[in-house]
């Protein structure tokens, strides 16, 4: 944020209430249960500045990617306006006088970088791992991969997944899909932890097609510049339930011993009917997609042409 930015946003500021000022918006963006308390303890002045040495992070604590470049954005902002919201705390069971934060992870980072030596913080000693999860959910402050990890944990600890379900409030299948996450087959891990999708159904979705084509899914994710997204799996499920349905026509039309004599029947060739463009065409099965194109050749041309992948609809088998 420039500094002529910064200043028109501080002037309003100052004219406005603490709860709708742009500093408190990028430093919470919690749910308004946590930001409605977090205010009445400010008014009530329960909240007090620590000592940052006094502090610590939770080395359990769900969240643990941070950008960078925002965190040196809110530090440049700490430093001129400070924290004006407190982060929560809760006392260190191993250390006596010590803190261990429930959230505010990211204002505490900012301050360390700002040079701060104290931050504002109120102690809540009702706080729980359970409660950390459930306020970055509200506010869509984890991936994938931390909501995974999270699960894995408390499975390990016994939990089965209908009992993380009820106490996270999330539907089974929400904790499904994302417990997939934890034991993927390696080709569609190194496209997930690579960070070329994650988009927690398309994953599933992938996994599902895998399990029963295992070659051809390894050979479409490893196309260079593929692209992972709900139409391009759904097409080439699609694609691969057309190619299933010819292999199983030929195979009934192979040629059959019956007693000892040879039935001979002659072989069905299928074609793929797409569409394209809003025009019908036929789908070149026998030349491999590159880099997420195929080749198509219109009803009304003998010429073939590469079409995006993503962009065919499957219409018909002929």
């Amino acid at each position: 944020m420039s500094e002529v930015k910064f200043k028109k946003k501080q002037k309003k500021a100052k004219n406005e209430d603490i709860s709708s000022s742009p500093l408190e918006k990028d430093l919470l963006q919690m749910d308004l249960f946590e930001h409605s308390k977090i205010k009445a303890l400010n008014n009530l002045n329960f909240f007090q500045d620590l000592d940052m040495r006094l502090i610590e992070e939770d080395p359990c604590q769900p969240r643990n990617e941070f950008n960078e470049e925002l965190l040196l954005e809110l530090a440049n902002t700490i430093s001129l306006r400070g924290v004006k919201t407190p982060i929560s705390v809760r006392p260190n069971p191993k250390k006596n006088g010590y803190y261990i934060i429930n959230h505010g992870a990211r204002r505490f980072r900012a301050s360390k970088l700002a040079k701060k030596n104290t931050i504002p913080a109120y102690i809540d000693k009702d706080y729980t791992e359970y409660d950390q999860v459930i306020e970055n959910l509200h506010r869509d402050g984890l991936t994938p991969r931390e909501i995974a990890n999270f699960i894995g944990r408390e499975m390990a600890k016994g939990f089965n997944k209908k009992q993380i379900s009820k106490l996270l409030g999330k539907s089974p299948a929400f904790i499904t899909q994302h417990s997939v996450l934890l034991d993927l087959p390696e080709v569609i891990a190194q496209v997930f932890n690579a960070g070329l999708c994650q988009d927690v159904t398309v994953l599933n979705e992938i996994v599902t097609v895998y399990k029963s084509n295992p070659q051809e899914v390894s050979d479409w994710l490893e196309v260079d510049n593929q692209i992972f997204n709900r139409k391009s799996i759904k097409l080439f499920r699609e694609y691969l339930e057309h190619e299933n349905e010819i292999n199983k026509a030929e195979i009934q039309s192979s040629p059959k011993i019956v007693q000892g004599t040879e039935i001979k029947t002659v072989n069905k060739r299928y074609e793929v009917v797409v569409e394209y463009a809003k025009k019908r065409a036929i789908l070149n099965l026998k030349k491999p997609s590159l880099n997420g194109f195929v080749s198509i050749r219109f009803d009304d041309s003998l010429n073939e042409v590469n079409a995006k992948m993503a962009a065919l609809k499957i219409v018909d088998l002929v």
